[in-house]
């Protein structure tokens, strides 16, 4: 394969051990110190710093395991704080967007870009200006990958972050040597060594369930992945395996998605902290999941037009499954309304309740989702009513503008006033940070030394 005539170039730009980054910046007490991030309930590892990851912990390990590895090598614990990853990847994006106009965002740490239009010889130092900028910015490192096709990008990506330094590179006999963080597969024709030493299923496309199909047939590496051919590759895995085998070839088959593929549906779920045997708490737990939905709906341009609560109630005993409950709204039109939506969850709820159960978890899934764009008035709405569901829209445009600048619970609904009990609905989150970026009362102090 000779990649000096591809014309393509594309880059993964991916935050390193973000959680844990994100944590380190307001306590830079904690550099090359083991942190690890903890899901929702503080229940299992979701982010682990480099010196966790030395000592062998694992990806989703349920914190309860770890006790005793905690006190022995004093590892700093912190409970998710979404707000404050939130905040920090949507400023690493606006500084990738400055310098790459063609960004695809993929997840909160990660994000495509087409260079395709800069020459080959500016790529490399654009990007390692651009990690510096990140870094000075917001403290937060990355990896960037550069190469004739995302798969491939992303396939440099994770080459880059394998090696903490330079050196390691050069001791594994690389033909090519991430500069400054930055890997580029686009300057090699020897793109066969790492292929050969990149196991099948860490290939971006080939998931867990997929690896042992392609092991069965003596496909263990990306190398014996491309050799393989593509005919037999189109039988086993469809068009999808037919995009991997050309992007590993070299060959763009997948293209920037500036806006994301449309969302079919959205689901916002949470395990409670304790069981809930009160209505209204649990009324206030599921408005919330509603005021949730509806922020999402409104930025990604979507409404709903069904809304489904569902609720899980704890086992008995002598009962083998946790017995659940679910109740199905359909809207007279769709919508993205706080209001509308609040009101469908609350009918629902009446309906799934068992007041005889404690609730364990509960959850709101929005179906049959279509651009705003392409609204449909209904047939017989009056012109009253029409201009009241455009007042309620600017009216919520608004709040999510004002919850956006000062914060996400500057202004609420009154279903989601939690009163006195609103530990009873929270997940546990005892080692939360504070939120440094959305909250006056928790800004960092600074202190002045004369």
């Amino acid at each position: 394969m000779n990649f000096f005539t591809q014309p393509a170039c594309y880059g993964v730009i991916d935050c390193n051990n973000f959680f844990v980054s994100c944590e380190r910046l307001f306590r830079p007490d904690l550099l090359q110190k083991p942190v690890m991030v903890l899901s929702s309930n503080d229940g299992c590892v979701v982010a682990r710093s480099n010196e966790v990851r030395a000592l062998g912990v694992k990806m989703g390990q349920p914190v309860f395991e770890l006790k005793d590895l905690i006190r022995l090598h004093q590892i700093t614990i912190f409970s998710a704080n979404f707000s404050l990853y939130q905040n920090l990847s949507a400023r690493v994006l606006q500084l990738i967007k400055a310098v790459c106009p063609q960004t695809e965002p993929y997840s909160i740490d990660e994000a495509f870009v087409e260079l395709s239009t800069i020459p080959k010889i500016e790529r490399e130092p654009l990007m390692q200006q651009l990690r510096l900028q990140i870094y000075q910015a917001t403290q937060i490192p990355v990896s960037i990958g550069l190469a004739p096709t995302k798969t491939l990008a992303k396939l440099a990506n994770e080459l880059v972050k394998s090696v903490d330094r330079r050196e390691s590179a050069i001791a594994l006999n690389w033909p090519v040597i991430p500069q400054a963080g930055v890997l580029n597969l686009s300057q090699t024709s020897d793109l066969s060594f790492y292929l050969q030493t990149t196991p099948i299923e860490k290939i971006w496309g080939i998931g867990g369930r997929t690896a042992p199909k392609l092991t069965r047939l003596g496909i263990n590496t990306a190398q014996d992945f491309i050799k393989t051919p593509l005919n037999q590759i189109q039988q086993l895995l469809k068009t999808p395996g037919s995009q991997i085998w050309h992007e590993l070839n070299g060959i763009p088959k997948l293209t920037l998605s500036h806006h994301g593929p449309e969302t079919q549906s959205l689901m916002v779920s949470r395990s409670f902290g304790q069981p809930i045997t009160d209505f209204h708490n649990l009324q206030v737990a599921v408005g919330n999941f509603a005021e949730a939905i509806a922020l999402k709906l409104r930025r990604q341009a979507q409404q709903t037009s069904s809304l489904t609560v569902s609720i899980f109630w704890k086992t008995r005993p002598g009962e083998r499954y946790k017995p659940n409950t679910s109740a199905n709204i359909t809207l007279d039109q769709p919508s993205q309304l706080t209001s509308v939506i609040m009101t469908a969850a609350m009918t629902a709820l009446k309906q799934a309740w068992l007041p005889d159960f404690p609730a364990i978890k509960a959850g709101i899934n929005a179906f049959n989702l279509s651009p705003v764009s392409r609204q449909a008035q209904a047939l017989f709405l009056d012109d009253q009513t029409h201009a009241q569901l455009e007042h309620q829209a600017k009216t919520w445009i608004q709040v999510d503008q004002l919850n956006q600048k000062f914060g996400q619970v500057i202004i609420k609904t009154g279903r989601c006033l939690t009163g006195k009990n609103h530990s009873t609905w929270q997940s546990k989150h005892q080692h939360r940070s504070p939120d440094y970026l959305t909250a006056w009362s928790d800004l960092a102090p600074v202190r002045c030394v004369t």
